[in-house]
């Protein structure tokens, strides 16, 4: 995992040093995966990698930072928004969304720290149907989003949200 001199935690910086903390949140999330983990009392084998998505990115930075301007910090949005909406907001059509979000951490592998001990974030990360993802900061508050696309001419049934 990255150390606290990683530019990761930063998206106020220069495009390189973006790039860079897409990279790092990318290699740290997929050695998760890749080597599997128990989440709580459940195992977890290994999972597919999981690829970085600019729409989503889109979605859990305006969440973040909506979370900041209202210190409002829930699944839910003041507005009443979940996180399908948001997502859909940013234009990915999706058949299976989760969302995990934190608060007070500087760093990336912090907050990845905690979602891994708490057993519904960690399930989430080594959900092996989520294909995509994209992490936010703003001040604060920290979102991931997890996705997977809607196979191409489909339409979406049953709508069901996983925090």
């Amino acid at each position: 995992m990255p150390t606290e001199g990683s530019s990761q935690s930063s998206y106020r910086g220069t495009l390189t040093e973006v790039d860079k903390s897409i990279e790092d949140m990318t290699v740290a999330l997929n050695s998760i995966r890749a080597r599997g983990c128990r989440c709580g009392r459940k195992k977890y084998d290994s999972a597919p990698r999981i690829s970085w998505n600019d729409q989503l990115k889109q979605s859990s930075f305006q969440y973040a930072k909506h979370m900041s301007v209202y210190e409002h910090f829930s699944h839910v949005g003041r507005d009443g928004s979940k996180v399908g909406e948001r997502i859909d907001k940013a234009g990915y059509f999706w058949r299976l969304v989760g969302e995990n979000i934190g608060e007070g951490h500087d760093y990336f592998h912090e907050v990845l720290k905690d979602w891994m001990l708490s057993p519904s974030h960690c399930e989430l990360i080594m959900n092996p149907n989520m294909q995509d993802f994209a992490v936010s900061r703003y001040n604060k508050y920290w979102v991931l989003h997890m996705a997977t696309p809607m196979p191409v001419d489909s339409k979406r049934g049953n709508v069901r949200y996983k925090n």
